[in-house]
């Protein structure tokens, strides 16, 4: 119940936020900045959204055949990331949640067992938090380049900081404790799956008992985790040289270096517990572009701008997620009137 009301409250606070900034900038100046652009332009920005995107895709594919010895299609793995990116862009971190119609959708259409599929995801998150670490990194050597010292060192501790943590959790805690936690945070204790075979299982289950496959493929396949941790990084870089361009196209000029510290600052708004990241987004961009002296309007400008075209693949991922979801729900609804029953055996008694 804490946690429904806390997102409640999250939601609506973003709300406020949003409303304030449009109305205290203006609306019309805010649209006026998008006015600079032209269609060529405007093709650029959203394709340079749909190309990182199917860098992803390229390269949950790459881990999920290393997993499964199978060939999968570029067209199954679109699907079900584009499914995945839907549900995940509703859920209070942006970046997580989706992953049970990933798992519904190989499952359904190409048979991919969940333990595979689990194997592979915690190994793309991975790679994903290590690509963060180095973009954080590198943001922090950038600062150091343009002489904003005292920034460099913020960016450059926090990928440190970020670095220890890990390492201290899996040295104290190991390996298992830690997955198990992030069971319990994300709630993948409560998702139950029935299938013929394994009955009823809880998609947490079917992480921990992934847990030693992933180890090996660490071990084994480390220069293609490595592959994974560079796609990442390039898919990052890629999404800051969207909003270079996106500015520049808007009639003024930002450094790419400049800029890379911005997207450092909307990546870190994504792990705010608000639904589709409503407030906190603009606020970044906001924050982000005030530190370099760009206009107000240009900042919400932009953020408008790339909400469009990330709201493009999440319109995308819901229409094909609407397919699948009855297969979620038969699952959902199948637990609950087993799990009925067995009360209703237990009370009888």
């Amino acid at each position: 119940m804490k946690k429904k009301l806390s997102i409640i409250f999250s939601l609506i606070l973003g709300l406020v936020i949003i409303f304030y900034l449009y109305f205290r900038i203006g609306f019309e100046k805010i649209f006026s900045e998008l006015l600079y652009l032209k269609p060529w332009q405007i093709f650029v920005i959203f394709f340079i959204s749909w190309f990182a995107f199917i860098l992803t895709v390229l390269r949950s594919r790459f881990v999920l055949q290393d997993f499964s010895g199978e060939k999968i299609s570029l067209r199954l793995m679109t699907k079900a990331r584009l499914a995945e990116s839907a549900l995940s862009y509703f859920t209070p971190i942006v970046y997580t949640g989706g992953e049970i119609l990933r798992l519904i959708i190989l499952k359904r259409d190409r048979n991919i067992f969940f333990s595979d599929n689990i194997s592979a995801i915690w190994i793309e998150r991975l790679s994903e938090l290590i690509g963060l670490i180095i973009f954080l990194f590198f943001g922090g050597v950038f600062l150091f380049f343009i002489k904003e010292s005292g920034l460099g060192l913020i960016f450059f501790g926090l990928a440190v900081i970020i670095l220890i943590l890990i390492i201290l959790a899996l040295k104290i805690l190991g390996l298992t404790m830690v997955l198990s936690f992030c069971i319990r945070f994300f709630g993948l204790s409560k998702i139950k799956y029935v299938s013929e075979k394994a009955g009823e299982t809880s998609i947490g289950e079917r992480l921990q008992s992934s847990l030693n496959s992933g180890l090996l493929y660490l071990r084994n396949k480390t220069k293609n985790f490595i592959l994974t941790v560079f796609i990442y990084f390039i898919v990052l870089l890629l999404w800051a040289l969207q909003i270079k361009l996106l500015v520049g196209f808007m009639g003024q000029d930002i450094s790419l270096f400049k800029v890379y510290l911005v997207k450092i600052l909307i990546l870190v708004s994504g792990f705010a517990p608000v639904v589709a990241r409503i407030g906190t987004f603009e606020a970044a961009y906001l924050a982000g572009f005030a530190i370099f002296g760009l206009s107000a309007q240009t900042a919400i400008a932009c953020a408008l701008m790339i909400r469009v075209v990330e709201l493009t693949i999440v319109g995308a991922g819901v229409i094909i997620g609407l397919h699948y979801l009855g297969d979620l729900f038969w699952n959902i609804n199948k637990v609950f009137k087993k799990n009925n029953y067995n009360n209703n055996l237990n009370h009888g008694r």
